[in-house]
C-alpha cells in the first residue's frame, strides 16, 4: 500500500519531468514562435506545473514544514531547468540560454508559491468546512 501511495505521488511529477525532457528534444517549433507565444511564458508556465506536481508530492506526508518542501521544491524545479537547457546544447537547431533557465525558475518559484500558500492555508485549518 505504501508504495503504491508514494508511485500515486511521485509518477505525475516524473512524467511531467519526462515530458519536458522530450520536448526540449525535439527541433526548435516555428508555429509557436509564429502564433506569438513567447518562448520564456512557456517555460515559466511548464516549470510552474512541475513545481507544483513536485510540491504537492513533498507535503503529502503532513509533517514536512511548508518552508521546508517550498524550499527544496524550487531548488529541484531550477536545477531541472538548468540541466534542460544544458540538454538543448545536444538537440539540432536548440541551443541553451541563461534567460531560459531564469524563466523555468520563476515559473517553479510562482508555481510552488500558489500551491505552497494554499496548502498553509489549508494547515492552518482554514480549509475545512464548517457545518
Amino acid at each position: 500500500m505504501i508504495g503504491f501511495r508514494i508511485f500515486h505521488l511521485a509518477a505525475p511529477p516524473l512524467a511531467w519531468a519526462a515530458l519536458i525532457f522530450f520536448l526540449s528534444g525535439q527541433p526548435a517549433p516555428e508555429p509557436i514562435a509564429a502564433a506569438g507565444i513567447s518562448d520564456k511564458m512557456l517555460h515559466a508556465c511548464a516549470y510552474a506545473v512541475l513545481a507544483a506536481l513536485v510540491l504537492r508530492w513533498l507535503t503529502a506526508n503532513r509533517q514536512t514544514p511548508i518552508w521546508y518542501a517550498l524550499t527544496v521544491t524550487v531548488l529541484v524545479s531550477g536545477l531541472y531547468g538548468v540541466f534542460d537547457e544544458v540538454h538543448q546544447a545536444f538537440v539540432v537547431s536548440r541551443f541553451p540560454e541563461v534567460a531560459d533557465a531564469w524563466a523555468d525558475l520563476a515559473g517553479a518559484v510562482v508555481g510552488a508559491g500558489i500551491l505552497g500558500a494554499l496548502i498553509a492555508y489549508h494547515r492552518a485549518g482554514h480549509g475545512k468546512q464548517q457545518v
